[in-house]
């Protein structure tokens, strides 16, 4: 077909994750100029053969997949686009933001649900590890242009790995809507799961699971049979366990303070004494890891950098001075009084912002 381009032997990866058969990639392959140019502009032989991209402007499709789940059973598939959020309270910044570029729109269609963990599905190891939970926000397909920015300058969506964790404990019903939940139960107590077996805790007496599917996840739980995506993860991807999620979190934070230097592994390297030659509170009076937050994506550090200083200093234009990294001029804009831009740095906008500054 004319204007298509010409068949190459190493155009055949487009649309390929990078690294190959990798499930949680984040970049893809776009092997020639044209397949670049053509993404940009959205040309279907190009974006139709895209298996992922980067996540912040590809919603990946574990994502995707888990939001259609949700829409089936809570909203409308055919009207309805659901986006997948980590807490209410990000599920609230996303209506809010929703509302006010659209302020036509019907606000009563845009809903929030939040999915906790079931009481009655929980097992007493459940309680020691990472617990699922999300938040969707139910909105209609016109306004998904307005969503998309949401998402590509927050970073306050789900990730790839959560979506599947998340989507298993959906289908097997340990994760339901928070309205359906009765807050009274107690957890059920029964054995925990091993090493490498994917975590459930619904009744094996039923054939399928809350949504419909069958529990051959948690029939493999009980059988001991390994979890071979988690596996590959845990052994060749360099991925811990999430039963390691909160220490690794701290020796993180450990890390960033300057206050763990050593090489070592979890848990020992956590009860090692603070390393104060290194620790970077020499400079600052009174820092320590307490002072350091960690967010899921460099995105939504800058995005929540600027929300704390818009809560401390009161909503106030911003001014970005140099040259920019976009996404953050593009937050800056979009989500508060907005921003002055010196993009150039001539003395005149020098002369211009000290003006500023004085007044």
């Amino acid at each position: 077909m004319p204007g298509l381009p010409t068949v190459l032997p190493w155009n055949q990866t487009l649309g390929e994750t990078i690294p190959p058969d990798t499930p949680h990639a984040v970049s893809v392959s776009l092997p020639t100029w044209k397949s670049n140019v053509g993404y940009e502009e959205g040309e279907q032989w190009v974006v139709d053969k895209m298996q992922t991209g980067y996540p912040r402007f590809f919603i990946h499709k574990s994502i995707q997949r888990l939001a259609q789940a949700i829409l089936t059973q809570h909203g409308n598939t055919e009207t309805e686009n659901a986006m997948l959020v980590a807490s209410k309270s990000c599920g609230t910044r996303c209506r809010n933001f929703l509302i006010k570029q659209n302020p036509s729109v019907d606000q009563s269609v845009i809903r929030i649900l939040e999915f906790v963990p079931h009481p009655d599905r929980t097992t007493s190891a459940d309680m020691t590890r990472v617990r699922p939970r999300l938040t969707a926000v139910i909105y209609p397909k016109e306004l998904w242009p307005t969503a998309k920015v949401f998402w590509q300058h927050t970073g306050e969506g789900i990730s790839s790995r959560q979506a599947e964790f998340c989507h298993r404990a959906y289908d097997d019903g340990i994760m339901a809507e928070h309205s359906a939940v009765a807050h009274s139960s107690t957890p059920r107590l029964s054995k925990g799961p091993k090493r490498y077996q994917r975590n459930t805790s619904t009744d094996q007496t039923h054939g399928n699971g809350a949504n419909g599917h069958t529990n051959s996840d948690a029939a493999a739980g009980e059988t001991g049979v390994p979890d071979s995506a988690q596996f590959v993860e845990e052994r060749f991807g360099r991925n811990l366990s999430i039963a390691f999620a909160a220490q690794a979190k701290l020796a993180i934070r450990k890390r960033i303070a300057g206050s763990l230097t050593k090489d070592m592994d979890l848990p020992q390297s956590l009860d090692e004494p603070h390393d104060s030659g290194n620790e970077r509170g020499r400079d600052v009076p009174g820092f320590s890891v307490e002072d350091v937050y960690l967010y899921g994506m460099g995105m939504n550090a800058i995005f929540n950098a600027h929300r704390c200083l818009m809560l401390s200093r009161g909503e106030m234009p911003s001014v970005m001075y140099g040259f920019p990294y976009v996404d953050t001029l593009k937050v800056l804009e979009k989500f508060g009084p907005g921003a002055t831009f010196y993009g150039f740095g001539t003395q005149e906008e020098l002369d211009d912002l000290e003006r500023r500054c004085e007044n």
